[in-house]
């Protein structure tokens, strides 16, 4: 920036600020600048500065007013150029760490054009405004670009990318005017390109030598070698080219070094040298990058802020043609560098089936993770090539279901990809139902959640008769989208199709609330509200009938439920009814026949059966059953207290919790932190009650519970953050102490030899534990749980409480 006279007196502070400015002491500078704008209230060059920090500190507003202020200041415009590029700067920063309030790209802009009208502007100003030019617009700025700043290489390399290559005389002496300027090897590289698009092949290897000739810095040489590498092999100098695509392919920078090899091997290719080609491939570096790589995009920045592209000489139906050839001819190892090269050929030239099967086969015989990506990158890829090309996608979705099956780490992929979604919903929109249910039943609902397609896999089942499943997919999907009104609706359904009409009406209110104006779901409120107001009615009657029942005999039930099996057990029971005469009811009921007539005669004056219009060919009566009967009479034997509860209750006493020391351990649980005391007090006193009374299961899983809260409990008190353990293969387990389950616990403290004394009920308990915590034992083995080991589970913990509190 330039300094007025007025400036000289503080220049010399001036220039420390701007020098701290410089190192990023943005505090120490700022307190120089302010001082010499206390003293000289028109020091631009101070305000500038103070502009400057603001706009570094994220006080975008600020530094727009400091640098307007510094345009009132400049009476002499010779800085207007530069402030309206600042302020345009500042206006068309974003700020992704602290969001730019006041950032507006068309203000941006107009300040960008706004510098180009006066002096002393930055080259910068002129790449900014030509963002929104035409392209005859952006030749004449970067021609005044060229002519003001002739040493900025960017306005070249932009020229160049943006003209007609052929034949373009005057394109040529301004590069050939510019590089005399500046005697910029990215200006004769540009040139060197120029002969080269031109056919000029003798000129432009002369121009690229001469440069290369001028480069210091090798790792800018590999520029100048791939083309002329391209150049030598376009004149048809194999040998040439191919010493050239060597020299690159020894750069550090992975991705001309691939590009390199794959030309020189392609080169050895076509000249029958199998051999060389081969070594050429092996130095590729195949890992996590290298599937990324565009072969169509291989651009060259040299010293320009703009890229150049350098095309390169692969011909792809050629090169697929001669690996092929070269794979059937080696051997198996270097087999699989052929074909990851394959696929890259493959997806550079948009083949996107022979992509997919080649993967395929390379994921089944090398599973690394750089491949398993590729390979469900291809997968999508294929998908959307056979969806808009209408294709069918019957061999994609076996070979969707055959991954899912078979193979973990293929279906983990899958499941963290956009791409099985895309297939879940193009299925959706084919109605092909059965698909979507089959992928479903592979998943677990973790998966199906992250896959996020609870809606589609609850309709789906639905729609091929599974009501259960359906039901619990609408309700997976609710739990998460609790905006779902089609799903609270189709679950309404569901609901009244299990005549559940309670449940249904409560669903349908959830979707009529979200879309009120939702005709369908009107017509489904008002249907299931009259199916509820008729299930109520008939559950009045039944509550009149029923009530009966509860001063009805033991003896009196029993029979009833007789007569009821007997009658549901005969074929002629149909829609609740069979025609029964009279001579059958002794039988049928289990008693003498004056009994039963009795019986019967009760049970038709208290509703438990009813006499119907309908007769037989042989005018015997059909007789009704009262369909809330069962039911009412289950419910009736279900209320009866449990003979063990009344027993076990009866026999505590203050002598038998002193047995099992349940005062002392009261006490004990009573001293142990707040945090802890409540959820093992709570345990141990579930624990107690459920052993007294001789309840084995609950007594098993309550000492777990409790065994694991004194665990953790020992090693939170012993600053135990995590364990760590060895499985059964050697791999250690590491996991946070909250994290951890009893079985970790107890595998800890056992390495640890921590509790050594008391690991005798440690593992009985924690093999009890095991072994009965679910019930595929108690079936499979017919090894029931007995008080005996529900017994050894409870001593085991007390035994554990006495030595942890």
């Amino acid at each position: 920036m330039s300094k007025t006279k007025k400036e000289k007196p503080y220049q010399i502070e001036l220039d420390k600020a701007w020098k701290e400015f410089g190192e990023n002491n943005f505090e120490n500078a700022s307190k120089l600048a302010n001082k010499i704008i206390t003293e000289h209230s028109d020091a631009i060059g101070a305000l500038a500065l103070i502009a400057h920090i603001n706009f570094e500190n994220d006080k975008y507003e600020e530094s727009v007013n400091k640098f307007k202020k510094c345009l009132d200041l400049d009476k002499e415009q010779k800085n207007q150029g530069y402030f309206y590029y600042w302020i345009g700067r500042i206006y068309d920063y974003y700020g992704f760490d602290s969001k730019n309030t006041i950032h507006d790209r068309d203000k941006a802009n107009d300040f960008f054009e706004k510098s180009l009208e006066h002096k002393n502007y930055p080259p910068d100003s002129i790449i900014r405004v030509l963002r929104n030019k035409s392209k005859s617009e952006e030749e004449i700025l970067l021609l005044r670009g060229i002519k003001e700043f002739p040493n900025f290489i960017t306005f070249y390399a932009r020229l160049f990318n943006n003209s007609k290559i052929e034949n373009n005389t005057n394109l040529l002496d301004i590069l050939i005017k510019g590089y005399s300027t500046t005697k910029s090897y990215t200006i004769g590289f540009l040139i060197g390109k120029y002969y080269e698009e031109n056919q000029k092949y003798d000129k432009a290897i002369s121009n690229y030598n001469i440069c290369l000739n001028e480069i210091s810095n090798d790792s800018e040489k590999k520029y100048f070698y791939q083309s002329l590498g391209s150049t030598y092999f376009k004149s048809g100098k194999f040998d040439e080219s191919l010493e050239y695509f060597g020299k690159a392919s020894d750069s550090e920078n992975s991705f001309f070094r691939t590009i390199s090899i794959l030309q020189a091997s392609y080169i050895c290719l076509l000249e029958n040298n199998k051999n060389l080609a081969i070594e050429y491939l092996e130095k590729l570096g195949l890992d996590e990058d290298f599937f990324q790589i565009d072969l169509n995009d291989n651009l060259v920045w040299l010293e320009s802020e703009y890229p150049t592209d350098i095309k390169h000489i692969l011909d792809f139906k050629i090169f697929e043609k001669k690996l092929r050839e070269l794979r059937k001819e080696i051997s198996d190892e270097r087999k699989d560098i052929v074909s990851q090269v394959l696929v890259i050929i493959f997806k550079n030239n948009s083949k996107l089936y022979d992509r997919f099967r080649i993967l395929k086969q390379l994921v089944n015989d090398h599973p690394q993770d750089y491949i398993l990506d590729e390979y469900i990158d291809s997968y999508s890829d294929y998908f959307e090539y056979l969806k808009e090309s209408k294709k069918d996608v019957k061999s994609l979705y076996s070979n969707l279901i055959n991954d899912i099956s078979n193979s973990f780490s293929i279906k983990q992929k899958l499941v963290s990809s956009y791409t099985l979604k895309s297939i879940i919903e193009y299925l959706f929109s084919k109605e092909d139902f059965g698909k979507i249910t089959r992928i479903g039943n592979l998943l677990n609902p973790d998966e199906i959640t992250k896959v996020d397609f609870w809606f589609e896999l609850a309709y789906s089942f639905g729609e091929t008769g599974d009501k259960l499943n359906a039901r619990k997919a609408y309700e997976a999907e609710i739990e998460i989208n609790s905006k779902s009104s089609a799903s609270y609706n189709n679950l309404g359904i569901i609901y009244e199709k299990n005549e559940e009409f309670s449940e249904a009406l409560k669903c349908i209110s959830e979707a009529k609330k979200l879309e009120p104006d939702k005709k369908l779901y009107e017509r489904n409120f008002n249907r299931i509200k009259q199916l509820l107001n008729e299930e109520n009615q008939r559950k009045l009657e039944f509550e009149k009938s029923t009530s009966n029942l509860e001063n009805e005999t033991d003896f009196a039930i029993s029979k009833l439920s007789y007569f009821i099996n007997n009658i549901k057990s005969d074929s002629n029971f149909v829609n609740n009814s069979i025609p029964i005469a009279n001579w059958m009811f002794p039988k049928l009921i289990g008693v003498n026949k004056e009994l039963a007539n009795s019986l019967k005669e009760q049970w038709l004056d208290k509703g438990y059966i009813s006499k119907t219009n309908e007769r037989t060919e042989n005018n015997v009566i059909f007789y009704s059953l009262n369909p809330f009967i069962e039911n009412a009479i289950e419910k009736i034997d279900a209320c009866k207290v449990d003979e063990k509860w009344v027993n076990g209750f009866s026999a505590i006493t203050k002598d038998v919790l002193e047995e099992i020391n349940y005062p002392d351990n009261i006490l004990r649980i009573s001293k142990i932190n707040k945090k802890y005391r409540a959820f093992i007090l709570r345990d141990y006193k579930e624990l107690s009650i459920n052993y007294l009374l001789k309840n084995e299961k609950a007594t098993l899983i309550l000492a777990g519970s409790l065994t694991e809260y004194l665990l953790t409990y020992y090693c939170e008190k012993k600053k135990i953050q995590s364990i760590s353990y060895l499985s059964p293969k050697g791999k250690t387990i590491t996991k946070k102490l909250y994290d951890c389950v009893l079985d970790d616990l107890i595998k800890y403290f056992e390495i640890e030899n921590i509790l050594k004394a008391d690991f005798y009920h440690l593992n009985n308990l924690a093999r009890i534990y095991r072994n009965y915590v679910h019930p595929g034992k108690e079936l499979r083995d017919s090894d029931e749980l007995s008080i005996n080991k529900a017994k050894i589970c409870f001593i085991g913990v007390s035994e554990l409480l006495k030595k942890i509190v």
